[in-house]
Parts: structure tokens; C-alpha cells; sequence
């Protein structure tokens, strides 16, 4: 009975440190993320390969939810216009002009998607990109009223009474920062609240956190789906495959030919990207 009891204590004993250090392994992961991060850069997690200089083990999947910034709203009455008591010349003022905060800037952590133009030799395919962008603050101009004293016509009179006018403006102090939530898949599928996003990491051997690099200058061309539904509403009846295959590079060409665009035929240049209604994309593309 002794013996029992000690294998089950060494059983437990094993399934808690094992959980302890895939949980730490976990959060190394993203304190690498959290350690390099600046404003406006996006950085990438991508599988291990033998150019890996460090890597982390997951031995199950994860979610990453992307939870912005909370604010906490209060509403303030703004003074626009004084009450006026006498019969003033409502006609003579001044403006005093104010610039109110009602959004301090702050930065969030949001998705993106990586062009694989962006990826180098060495380095594995990016799965999961994140951004830290800056959120713009918001202000708000506001223009009160006075009256000069000297412009009181009479200032016996009481029955010609202006009650003062206010503003409400709403303003929203920030109550908490935007975060990383990592939470293993067998959790369960986490539920997503308004502007939350959700990635996936699953089971296997990742490496750390890379910032992403990208050409100067260099856009992505639509894809293979893009140019069939455009060649499609033009009334080009080719198959919607999602390739760009020689099929789809016949009707392209035929397209090019009928519409006088003097270039190598089935080539997808700027001219042809144009005419079909088309345009190139980013590299990076953040999910707001």
C-alpha cells in the first residue's frame, strides 16, 4: 500500500513539474517578444529549423488572443457660454479657444500578415506576426464665449435672464494596457470579445521572436483569385482555382489583347494590375 502511494505521489509530482515547464517555456516565448518590442515594427514566430539559434518546445497548441486597451469613460460638462444676467449686447463677444485630450495616444498589439517576400533565406516561415502600433490620441476644440463688462446695457434690469450654455464631452482615461493573452488549447477555444483577435500556435518545436524585414519599395501583387474574379466580372469565363496557372495566364493574355496593354503577354505588370481594377498591396498587413 506504501508503494502505492509513493508511485502516485511520484506520478502527480512528475505531471506537475512537466506542466510547470511547458507553462515556463511558454512565457519565455513571448517574454522575447516583450523585450525587443518598438513602436511600429512587427515581429514574427515561426517553426524551428536547423538555423534556429534558440527554440522552445510546445508539446500542445496555443492560443494567442490579441486583447486591446480598456478605457474607463467619464463625461464633463464644459462651460461654452456664461449665464448673462441683465440686458447684455449678446452681439459683442470674444472667443477663448481651447484643445482638449479626450484620448491620451497609447499602443496596442494587433495581428498582421507577413509577405513571404518578407522572409529570409534562413529563416522558417512566418505563422504568427504580431505589430505594436500606435494608436492616435483624439482631441476635441472647444470655443467659449465672453462678454466684455463694459458692453452691460443695463445693469438694473433682471427679467432678461440668458442661462449659461455647457458641453458634454466624453473622455476616456486608460484603464488597461493591451496584452498577449497565451491560452493552451486544452482550455478550450476562448471566446473573443468585441476588437479581440485570436491566433493559433500549434504543438511542435518554435523558435523565438524575430522582427520582421521587409524589401524598401516592394509591394505584392494580387493574387492568382484576385485576377480570376476580376477577368471573371469583365466576362472572361475562365475557372476559379486560386492558381495562377497557364489557364489562367491565357485568359490574361487575351485580356492584355483586347485591351491594347503593349507589354510581354501574360505578364502581370502595373499597366494590366490597373486595368483590371486592381492595386498591390503592402508587404505587411495589420488586422485592426
Amino acid at each position: 500500500m506504501g508503494q502505492l502511494y509513493l508511485h502516485t505521489y511520484i506520478f502527480f509530482l512528475s505531471s506537475f513539474l512537466l506542466t510547470a515547464s511547458i507553462q515556463a517555456q511558454t512565457q519565455d516565448i513571448f517574454e522575447s517578444l516583450r523585450k525587443q518590442a518598438e513602436l511600429g515594427k512587427t515581429y514574427f514566430i515561426g517553426l524551428a529549423n536547423a538555423n534556429s539559434q534558440e527554440s522552445y518546445d510546445l508539446n500542445e497548441g496555443y492560443y494567442l488572443k490579441f486583447v486591446p486597451a480598456k478605457y474607463e469613460t467619464t463625461h464633463d460638462s464644459i462651460l461654452v457660454s456664461p449665464a448673462l444676467n441683465g440686458n447684455f449686447d449678446t452681439t459683442n463677444y470674444f472667443m477663448s479657444t481651447e484643445i482638449l485630450t479626450l484620448r491620451d495616444p497609447v499602443s496596442e498589439w494587433r495581428p498582421a500578415d507577413v509577405s513571404e517576400i518578407c522572409r529570409q533565406d534562413e529563416e522558417p516561415k512566418h505563422k504568427v506576426a504580431a505589430c505594436l502600433v500606435k494608436l492616435a490620441p483624439e482631441y476635441k476644440v472647444v470655443n467659449t464665449r465672453f462678454y466684455p463688462f463694459k458692453d452691460i446695457l443695463d445693469t438694473s434690469r433682471t427679467d432678461h435672464i440668458i442661462p449659461a450654455v455647457y458641453e458634454v464631452i466624453k473622455r476616456q482615461s486608460l484603464k488597461q494596457k493591451s496584452r498577449i493573452e497565451i491560452i493552451p488549447e486544452s482550455a478550450g477555444r476562448p471566446s473573443l470579445k468585441t476588437g479581440e483577435k485570436l491566433r493559433y500556435l500549434p504543438p511542435g518545436k518554435w523558435q523565438s521572436w524575430q522582427e520582421v524585414v521587409c524589401p524598401f519599395g516592394v509591394f505584392n501583387a494580387p493574387t492568382a483569385y484576385e485576377i480570376q474574379e476580376a477577368l471573371l466580372k469583365l466576362g472572361y469565363k475562365l475557372p476559379k482555382t486560386g492558381d495562377y496557372d497557364e489557364t489562367t495566364r491565357r485568359f490574361l493574355r487575351q485580356f492584355q489583347k483586347d485591351y491594347d496593354i503593349n507589354q510581354e503577354e501574360g505578364e502581370l505588370s502595373q499597366a494590366t494590375i490597373d486595368k483590371l481594377g486592381l492595386e498591390r498591396r503592402p508587404l505587411i498587413s495589420v488586422d485592426y
